[in-house]
């Protein structure tokens, strides 16, 4: 018995789930108990007494622990009976609910839940007989479905155990050995924002948007590195009407990772509802995962021209050109930059450079029209 284990967070309207940035799951991150996270917790300014914490473990499971990895034997063979046990139907039935997510306690209680519940079951057990396991984010290639109207991205949580020469996954899937293509290792807040992630895409999905929006803000403070929640939230806070407060999340999430697909796909269908067709596209082409870097340096400029930094996004679009010298977009880029600025005549340059790259290019035909020289 294999459950099958999808990771719920989302982005989108284009709604797109939890990417992540490629990072060594041997990386050393801290491994929390209850009071350490309560004290992490707290200096995010936050009352831990008004969250779950999702790895905290009972005195039932203590027991249940304790005699399935058994007093003898080697970390990995006690290991290997803990995953023995919950993978046992006579011993732990446990059944996959897709939208079901849990707490491990809550997961051991009803005997069933999503992946985000099932490996933070497993990870609690563990630490429960003082094994001190850990959740990393797993991304494969290929994880992207439609739900109803909403882009869904579906990335994969497993629990590592970092041997010092080797780290052990246990990968709760039926994905078999298909490979992944990065890993995050993921720290206790890290894994409280997830969850969090969950719990709000969940209410996002049945239109409960005020909820959904308490969640991802809260997993922002929680772990303000974890990008997807930036396109989670940034995609709740467009819904509500507040396009501001959804382009400040958007750029916060491409601060810390500019290649952040979630991010960009939710920034894209938000230029393009504003009718800036050239900012979409280069968003769209940015998430790209074959490398885009001239696009994301486009992306990064124009994150600075809504920001009103013109001159910091003319260097972004400069360096684009160089990258891609018979490349009309950048030149476009540069012309919208100069304009900004209030300089129509290197504009018109640009343009002029565009349109002998791309006769057909109407965007720059549009600007050299609403933008003529001075008489």
């Amino acid at each position: 018995m294999r459950a099958r284990c999808v990771v719920l967070c989302w982005v989108a309207l284009l709604l797109c789930l939890c990417g992540c940035a490629p990072q060594s799951a041997g990386s050393r991150l801290p491994v929390y108990g209850p009071e350490d996270w309560e004290r992490a917790v707290h200096r995010q300014g936050i009352d831990p007494k008004t969250l779950e914490y999702p790895l905290a473990y009972t005195p039932e499971m203590l027991d249940a622990a304790t005699t399935a990895a058994g007093p003898v034997g080697s970390t990995t063979e006690k290991l290997g009976r803990l995953q023995d046990y919950l993978f046992s139907n006579r011993l732990f039935r446990f059944t996959y609910e897709a939208r079901d997510t849990y707490t491990a306690a809550e997961a051991f209680e009803h005997r069933s839940g999503n992946c985000v519940s099932f490996t933070s079951l497993f990870i609690a057990l563990t630490r429960a007989v003082d094994i001190p396991v850990r959740a990393a984010l797993l991304t494969y290639p290929d994880t992207i479905e439609q739900e109803g109207d909403l882009v869904v991205v579906r990335n994969h949580i497993a629990a590592t155990y970092d041997r010092g020469q080797e780290v052990l996954i246990f990968d709760f899937s039926r994905m078999g050995k298909k490979r992944y293509a990065s890993a995050e290792l993921l720290d206790d807040l890290g894994v409280t924002a997830l969850y969090l992630n969950n719990l709000g895409s969940e209410e996002l999905f049945v239109g409960n948007e005020e909820s959904a929006l308490r969640y991802f803000e809260t997993a922002a403070k929680i772990a303000p590195e974890y990008t997807p929640t930036y396109g989670n939230l940034g995609l709740v806070r467009r819904r509500l009407g507040d396009i501001e407060g959804a382009l400040a999340a958007y750029h916060q999430g491409l601060r810390i990772d500019l290649r952040q697909p979630t991010v960009l796909n939710n920034l894209a269908a938000l230029y393009h509802s504003q009718g800036k067709e050239v900012e979409a596209l280069a968003a769209v082409a940015a998430a790209d995962p074959r490398g885009a870097t001239p696009d994301l340096l486009i992306v990064r400029g124009n994150i600075e021209l809504v920001e009103g930094k013109p001159k910091v996004a003319l260097r972004h679009f400069k360096s684009a050109a160089k990258l891609t010298p018979d490349a009309p977009g950048p030149q476009v880029a540069i012309a919208r930059a100069q304009l900004a600025r209030g300089r129509a005549a290197p504009a018109r340059r640009a343009l002029l450079r565009a349109l002998e790259m791309d006769p057909e290019n109407e965007t720059a035909r549009q600007l050299l029209e609403e933008n003529p020289l001075p008489g």
